[in-house]
């Protein structure tokens, strides 16, 4: 069956012949049809640099660019519907004023053996260094006699290759972590057909510890079948490419190889309970849940503690594009209530809702039960409803001497009393591109003035920090968020795992 488009080439349409980077298969494609989905990623570095002025706009570009816009349509009216009215813009920059605006400081973390201030100029070292120095803020011991799987695609990399790939992680682990893999894994080769792997672990299934699994390609078929065979495990995905860039880049660009490996090597080790840093100064409430939902097929729900500790998650599938009062209420009851030890009755129970996207008043209404059930269980209790949006229209600048300059990261601007914007990523880390803000909202916070705004910035920006698998990239959403997006793409797919999905 002809997919419709079909109906619009004509018979004698050119066609031309497209090969997959990924695949020997031969595509062919009616020219008219086609159409260069050019990636950054296929961009030679060299001349990457070269066109990033044309591609990137600077600030006062991008500034003046926008004046002359609005300069453009000023004043605004509908040509037919008249009765709206006529708008009109400023154009000038808003600016807040020193009491509204500012910079947030990167917070202090926890190691095994010390505290540090996250070095925001050497980022990438500042991790790799402290936890090589100072070793990690919890540790797990990995079982005698225990091993790892390593499955690898037989048609693209070779045995050697896939073994010199896990002796890097070994490495890694050992060097960075200080954690000990086992030596000698288990090698599971697939083509087109991974039955084999799937015979092989059942057969051997009470030994492995975790998967380190090597996909064709970042869109392979197979990801959903490895993440549910696995699903029992830990499993860790890499990509072929990854695998081969080792003797593709030159000796002075290795570091992307090894940083890519250090970041895989992090996820894996969490995922099996390892902690590299936690916060030093604890945040404001003792609980953070993460609120993520992909319309009409999941929501979720994660925890994580005042320590910046990730704890548990929670989800169901969902109808609509809201989550009811009902569900929410129960949702919520069931991850807390099991996650609550220790807590006696007159202790202060107080927890944050982190929204991704607008907070929808049904939502609210079944927060609102809950508390309500936990007032019946403490005698004091506190709450905070916050929305977090990341695709807004707002843009960040600094102006230095009449300069009008990139954001440096955790610059912020106060919009009112319920509303902020807050560039969680930017210079240093982002050289030569403007930061994408942060829309956060206060939705509600009960009883009045414990949690306001400020507290809000200063919760989202700490909790940016908190993602195990960006040693080498910073996270913009607050981990609690951002664990739960992650979790709702897979989940899905198909995919039901547990722990955090670094």
């Amino acid at each position: 069956k002809l997919p419709k488009v079909a109906d619009l080439i004509p018979d004698e349409a050119p066609v031309i012949k497209a090969l997959s980077p990924n695949s020997s298969s031969v595509l062919h494609v009616a020219a008219s049809m086609a159409h260069l989905n050019y990636r950054t990623d296929d961009i030679p570095p060299d001349y990457l640099k070269k066109i990033e002025q044309y591609v990137f706009l600077k600030p006062d570009q991008r500034v003046a660019l926008t004046m002359s816009f609005l300069d453009a349509i000023n004043p605004l009216t509908h040509p037919y519907n008249t009765h709206i009215g006529t708008y009109e813009f400023e154009e000038e920059l808003f600016k807040p004023g020193e009491e509204r605006s500012g910079g947030l400081e990167p917070p202090r973390l926890k190691f095994k053996r010390g505290t540090r201030q996250v070095d925001i100029y050497n980022y990438t070292r500042f991790f790799r260094e402290s936890i090589r120095e100072l070793g990690v803020a919890r540790e797990i011991s990995i079982p005698v006699n225990s091993r790892i799987a390593v499955v690898y695609p037989e048609n693209y990399i070779t045995d050697n290759e896939a073994k010199r790939f896990y002796s890097d992680i070994i490495i890694a682990s050992k060097r960075v972590f200080k954690v000990s893999l086992p030596e000698d894994p288990f090698l599971w080769g697939y083509r087109d057909d991974p039955s084999r792997v799937m015979r092989n672990y059942k057969r051997f299934k009470s030994a492995v510890l975790a998967a380190v699994v090597i996909l064709r390609s970042e869109d392979d078929e197979f990801y959903a079948f490895f993440k549910n065979l696995f699903r029992e495990k830990v499993s860790q995905m890499a990509t072929a490419r990854l695998v081969l860039l080792r003797k593709q880049l030159p000796r002075e660009k290795l570091h992307r190889y090894r940083n890519a490996i250090i970041n895989l090597v992090s996820g894996l080790l969490g995922k099996l309970g390892l902690r590299p840093w936690l916060l030093e100064e604890v945040l404001k409430a003792k609980m953070y849940i993460g609120i993520d939902l992909l319309p009409g097929r999941v929501f979720v729900l994660t925890l994580m503690d005042g320590n910046g500790n990730y704890v548990d998650e929670k989800w169901m599938t969902l109808r609509g594009s809201k989550i009811n009062s009902d569900d929410m209420r129960n949702s919520l009851y069931q991850l807390v209530i099991r996650n609550i030890t220790n807590m006696k009755s007159n202790d202060e129970f107080s927890i944050v809702f982190m929204r991704d996207g607008d907070v929808y008043p049904e939502e609210v209404e079944g927060m609102r039960s809950f508390i309500k059930s936990m007032m019946d269980r403490y005698s004091k209790v506190k709450y905070s409803v916050l929305s977090v949006k990341k695709n807004i229209p707002y843009r960040l600048y600094r102006i230095d001497d009449d300069k009008i300059l990139y954001p440096d990261i955790g610059s912020y601007a106060i919009l009112g009393e319920k509303y902020a914007i807050l560039a969680s990523s930017g210079y240093p880390i982002l050289r030569n591109r403007l930061a994408k803000p942060l829309l956060i909202e206060l939705v509600e916070a009960i009883p009045a003035g414990w949690y306001n705004i400020h507290d809000a910035l200063k919760d989202s920006y700490k909790l940016s920090f908190m993602h195990w698998a960006t040693l080498t990239q910073k996270t913009k959403y607050p981990a609690p968020i951002k664990y739960a997006d992650d979790f709702s793409y897979l989940i899905s797919k198909g995919i039901e795992i547990a722990g955090p999905p670094l």
